[in-house]
């Protein structure tokens, strides 16, 4: 398995510059030198009603949107409105989504049918999630546009939120330009990526379809799953580059590594998304959620000092990281390094 380590590894530094994938601008709904204020109305009934037995339900209220800046002023009569998140939802500063079609269906907000607007409740700093994410777009890997905003609700102010790119139909476009209609599965705790049968309702609950959603086609997963789990070692290396993009994997499990984030796949088995690419029908891994990071700690375990080679828990020997093997994650850290370091 060392030996298809190395293979994959020298595969991927030689085309390393080929594989960026295109990160779009920053345009208003995510500016990078100014906090914009938005003000959220909504009528007081349906807010105690969001914030108390609704909170759980994933229900969205009418609201009415303003958005303040130096370069637009801006307000969307008709959105939806609901907190967001899973632990956040416990927590006193609580995460919120702007739908901006939930109620009048095609309705955006700079090319943006959704905002998440985290409290980041975990990080007092507020500024781990943002680190993150420009670390993944500085190594040309799907990451989401963030910024800084003051939230208001019906006047009152909530805080500081940071701004964070919804991944959807919008967000696939501006990375995967021409290629961006496959299947999206947004990948829950529990995703270790083992094989439980050809059966796609065994994997419903865990990897939830985003788009598409009226085919409700598992096919590609299941075959990723299939080729990862149940490949003989003798062609695995050929095999699993036929369905799954080894390239993106790597450097984004490597980045996730050098910024300790245990909440993804690589140790948790949470928080990243699958993408079937359309253009070659290749399974795209994206890293999501990444407010756990870089010191970030439930478990009384030194991110910082972790042994990098043994980052999985061992116990998951099906994982796709026991296949790769890590020694080419931590060889993809240095080239991430340097990368970034010179870009």
């Amino acid at each position: 398995m060392l030996k298809i380590a190395f293979a994959l590894l020298f595969a991927i530094a030689s085309k390393f510059v080929l594989g960026q994938v295109p990160q779009p601008a920053f345009n208003a709904a995510f500016l990078q030198d100014e906090v914009a204020i938005i003000q959220v109305e909504i009528d007081a009934d349906s807010l105690a009603l969001l914030l108390g037995d609704s909170l759980y339900s994933g229900h969205e209220f009418w609201a009415t949107l303003t958005y303040q800046s130096s370069v637009l002023t801006q307000t969307i009569d008709s959105i939806g409105f609901r907190a967001r998140g899973n632990t956040s939802l416990a927590s006193q500063k609580k995460s919120f989504k702007l739908d901006y079609n939930r109620i009048i269906p095609g309705q955006k907000f700079q090319g943006l049918e959704e905002m998440n607007l985290n409290g980041e409740h975990n990080d007092v700093s507020i500024m781990r999630s943002f680190l993150a994410q420009k670390l993944l777009r500085a190594a040309g890997l799907p990451s989401s546009r963030t910024s800084y905003v003051q939230l208001f609700i019906n006047g009152e102010y909530k805080g500081l939120y940071l701004n964070v790119e919804h991944l959807d139909d919008e967000f696939l476009d501006l990375r995967f330009p021409g290629q961006a209609n496959g299947n999206l599965w947004k990948c829950a705790y529990g995703a270790d990526l083992s094989w439980w049968g050809s059966n796609p309702t065994n994997y419903q609950s865990i990897y939830e379809l985003k788009t598409n959603k009226d085919s409700a086609d598992y096919s590609a997963l299941l075959n990723f799953i299939d080729v990862l789990n149940n490949t003989p070692s003798s062609s695995f290396v050929c095999d699993i580059q036929e369905v799954f993009d080894v390239d993106l994997f790597l450097r984004n499990i490597a980045l996730e590594i050098l910024m300790g984030q245990w909440d993804g796949y690589a140790y948790n088995k949470n928080n990243f998304y699958l993408y079937q690419r359309e253009s070659d029908g290749k399974i795209v891994y994206i890293s999501y959620d990444l407010d756990n990071t870089f010191g970030i700690d439930w478990f009384s375990i030194n991110w910082a000092l972790r042994n990098i080679y043994a980052w999985a828990r061992t116990s998951l020997a099906a994982s796709i990281c026991d296949r790769f093997n890590f020694t080419s994650c931590v060889l993809m850290i240095f080239l991430l390094i340097s990368h970034i370091r010179y870009k």
